[in-house]
């Protein structure tokens, strides 16, 4: 199964894509150790799985020993790296600068309940449960140039020689790109 998440993101395949690719290349087959007529996981297996490995916090386990391995094999070799950043937008939150406030210090939100509760007397919404359960408290705003963005940053470190993935984390817009992959 690890191995099919490995393919997977050589590739860009979805869950679908892959489970069908596995039954149609024999190359696939061959990587897996599989014969023609032998039973291959469908996508839903798949997606289980890969959900299955963040619930239990094993996939960074899983890229730390798939990348030690890669070192020990001399495919890695950290002669250089290359680093780069990518946001990642997600909706945007209508907060108060109030609230943001309290967001930045890890309090709870004090002004969207309070105006969620006078939507939902008014009618306009049914639940302010709804309303908060979507409210992203952890994405963050920055700005690039010109262009502000709401969401995330994808940062990720390669191997010069092997283009393969030496180290990644996801941290909140602000985070500037020289402050996370530092030595």
């Amino acid at each position: 199964m690890f191995k099919i998440t490995i393919l997977q993101q050589w590739y860009g395949l979805a869950d679908m894509q892959i489970e069908y690719m596995v039954n149609d290349r024999l190359a696939f087959m061959r990587f897996f150790g599989l014969e023609i007529g032998d039973k291959v996981p469908d996508g839903n297996t798949i997606l289980d799985f890969k959900e299955a490995l963040k619930t239990n916090n094993i996939d960074r386990q899983l890229f730390d020993t798939f990348n030690a391995l890669l070192e020990e094999k001399g495919i890695i070799t950290h002669k250089g790296s290359l680093v780069d950043a990518t946001f990642v937008t997600v909706p945007k939150r209508h907060t108060t600068k109030n609230d943001d406030e309290h967001l930045k210090k890890g309090e709870e939100l004090e002004d969207l309940p309070v105006k969620c509760a006078t939507r939902v007397e008014m009618g306009e919404i049914k639940s302010q449960d709804n309303v908060l359960a979507q409210t992203d408290e952890d994405a963050c705003w920055t700005k690039k140039g010109e262009e502000t963005f709401f969401g995330y940053k994808n940062h990720v470190k390669c191997d010069s020689d092997s283009k393969i993935i030496a180290a990644f984390n996801v941290t909140d817009a602000s985070v500037h790109d020289s402050q996370e992959f530092v030595g």
